[in-house]
């Protein structure tokens, strides 16, 4: 039997190339490295490239078309971070990942050209939208936090407004402003007009959304592109929102990732000829340079960071330092105060364990004054407020011997 021809395409002649790359540099890995869970990530998005390319030959529609190439650009960009990860590693040659590297950058970039052409074509070729008013249904809600580079939140003492906008045509669906509760890390609910069909001021199905935001004091920050689904059964999602600039794609906002590096080479820590690493825990408190970034200590002070630093029980009239304990505490049927550092614009949450052996860490839910009786999870810290030592209050289990406490910065 005779093989289907089908005729060569460049793009996707270079992702099978480009695949074939891949399984050989993740049997390597399997082989010389011993690192299976790494190899199946990478073989699995990079061999998926041209899967989705050649599925896209016989797609059903252009639409069809465009959604395939659309998920051999997500399963690019995928591989781009497994071979980031694994040269961060040293689980690479320095010449494979850089060979590999400009090989997937490549057809990341042929595939957005294509998908830019395609969606150009369907702009073109589209109809004019019906006189006639779409029928409006349930607006999609965004519900979550809002922060700037260094993952401070907005709230109604440091306002931020956001700016949802159809990501292809610019025009404005909706906008919203951060508001405060201390009891809930939510600080903004943006709320998107959907319809049933194009129209002026709604979103509809596969339209994606732009979200920028314009501070208080005039600054505007560039935001994120949200798929909200528009057309579906509307209902709420859960989105944080991290207001910044990445341009090398490291997950950190640039104007973050060159304030960390001024200090770096202002400390005590930096060395001559070293490359800035904001994974690294410099001060070696326990805690990464990034980490204590976001929770607002400073990553070059190992006597800075974020740490219960008084308890007590009810009736106690002795706070004694929750860091001098190298055995658990014993708890009894009472009320536990627990006393940890805030700065302004961060989420704090309580985590409990029983054996600090699993290290199995589970929330704990805490009341803000000794005598209400409604818990939270959450104690968000507002804007307006210095730093200071907050307290939380907690009524364990009276039927487990002992617990281990820590605070999270959210």
């Amino acid at each position: 039997m005779k093989d289907v021809q089908i005729g060569k395409d460049p793009l996707r002649e270079r992702s099978l190339e480009f695949a074939v790359r891949i399984v050989g540099t993740a049997r390597r890995l399997r082989e010389e490295r011993r690192e299976f869970g790494l190899a199946d990530q990478l073989l699995r998005s990079g061999t998926s490239i041209g899967a989705n390319l050649s599925e896209a030959v016989f797609a059903s529609s252009r639409p069809d078309f465009l959604s395939k190439n659309k998920i051999a650009l997500k399963e690019c960009s995928e591989t781009l971070y497994w071979l980031r990860l694994l040269s961060r590693c040293n689980l690479l040659p320095e010449e494979e990942y850089a060979s590999l590297q400009s090989d997937c950058t490549q057809l990341l970039r042929m595939m957005i050209s294509v998908c830019k052409t395609i969606e150009n074509k369907q702009a073109a070729n589209r109809p004019t939208p019906s006189p006639q008013p779409p029928a409006a249904v349930t607006p999609y809600t965004f519900l979550g936090r809002v922060m700037d580079s260094t993952h401070a939140a907005f709230d109604t003492n440091r306002v931020c407004t956001l700016f949802a906008r159809d990501a292809a045509s610019g025009e404005l669906l909706s906008k919203t402003a951060t508001f405060y509760r201390e009891d809930s890390r939510r600080n903004y609910a943006l709320k998107v007009p959907v319809a049933t069909a194009e129209a002026t001021g709604y979103a509809t199905q596969g339209r994606l959304l732009a979200v920028s935001a314009v501070d208080d004091v005039g600054k505007t920050w560039s935001g994120v592109v949200l798929d909200p689904v528009c057309g579906e059964a509307a209902g709420v999602r859960e989105v944080d929102i991290v207001l910044g600039s990445d341009a090398n794609g490291d997950g950190i906002d640039d104007a973050l990732y060159a304030d960390l590096r001024a200090q770096w080479e202002a400390s005590d820590y930096w060395e001559y000829g070293a490359e800035f690493d904001p994974f690294r825990d410099y001060d070696g408190d326990g805690v990464s340079t990034i980490q204590e970034a976001y929770a607002g200590t400073n990553p070059f002070d190992p006597e800075d960071t974020l740490r219960i630093i008084d308890f007590s029980l009810s009736g106690d009239t002795d706070a004694s330092s929750a860091t001098r304990h190298s055995s658990p505490v014993t708890l009894h049927p009472s009320l536990v105060a627990l006393s940890f550092p805030t700065v302004p614009s961060r989420c704090y949450s309580i985590v409990t364990t029983t054996n600090l052996a699993e290290q199995s860490w589970s929330p704990a839910g805490f009341s803000l004054e000794p005598s209400s009786e409604t818990t939270v999870n959450v104690l968000s810290y507002p804007s307006n407020s210095g730093a200071g030592i907050s307290t939380v209050y907690l009524l364990p289990d009276p039927d487990a011997p002992a617990a281990f406490f820590r605070v999270k910065a959210e």
